[in-house]
């Protein structure tokens, strides 16, 4: 873990630390939903102790809108950052309720904190080592249906989980935009050739966001230079064939 996603979680405890939750809490009861027994189970464990299986069934039992909801997003960061499942549904849905909160629910420290977080997390994956297996395994996967789950895959999860949030994604392209590192350029190719993939020029959900940001990767094949100088850089053969294919 980066000392940057560090201090992003301790921010986030202290400045979503004023939550608290109800009781009984603000959560569907019904057969599928929330139990008796793990309603009792997460108000008697420390947030910081919340496990995958109680965020688990905490996010597919609460539906609408509750304030109660911003108790658990340090937790719900922690556990994001871990790769943990956390829910029934693809990763946009982690933080969906946010897509149904009132006005201005959030302190200005808390949306701070959220917007952090994110972006710590994003550049972490952004700035990962890239190893000479994944590198070769994305090499032979070039032209497959459905690009396969590396090299771009955790940054796209990334960005899903933001997408209901009151973050503004374009904040990722800016950070990758000022980060030019062969890591950030590998991976901004990847993520071309995954969006290829799954069709996020007219698909993808939520699919406003996936559409916006294909219009931010089409620029690397017609005005920018950044790929064209990447692959001039490039010394390894599985690279430079990753380089060309996201270039058309």
């Amino acid at each position: 873990m980066t000392p940057r996603l560090r201090d992003a979680f301790e921010t986030a405890y202290k400045a979503f630390g004023s939550r608290r939750l109800g009781r009984p809490m603000e959560v569907c009861r019904c057969n599928m939903c929330m139990s008796d027994a793990m309603e009792r189970s997460i108000l008697r464990t420390p947030l910081r102790e919340l496990s995958r299986e109680q965020l688990y069934e905490y996010t597919n039992s609460a539906h609408g809108w509750s304030d109660e909801f911003l108790y658990f997003i340090p937790r719900y960061m922690e556990l994001i950052e871990r790769g943990e499942e956390l829910t029934l549904l693809d990763n946009h849905q982690i933080l969906a309720r946010f897509k149904k909160a009132p006005e201005n629910r959030m302190s200005a420290a808390e949306e701070a904190a959220l917007g952090e977080w994110l972006l710590a997390l994003f550049e972490d994956r952004l700035l990962r080592p890239v190893s000479d297996e994944e590198l070769d395994r994305a090499a032979r996967s070039i032209g497959d249906l459905c690009f396969p789950d590396f090299l771009a895959r955790d940054l796209a999860e990334v960005i899903e989980v933001a997408s209901p949030t009151p973050f503004d994604t374009t904040g990722f392209q800016r950070l990758w935009d000022s980060c030019r590192t062969r890591e950030a350029d590998l991976r901004l190719a990847g993520l071309i050739l995954l969006a290829t993939a799954e069709g996020w020029s007219t698909n993808g959900t939520p699919r406003k966001t996936k559409a916006l940001w294909w219009m931010w990767l089409s620029r690397f094949w017609s005005d920018d230079n950044r790929l064209v100088e990447a692959f001039e850089r490039e010394t390894d053969e599985c690279a430079q064939e990753l380089l060309l294919a996201a270039l058309g």
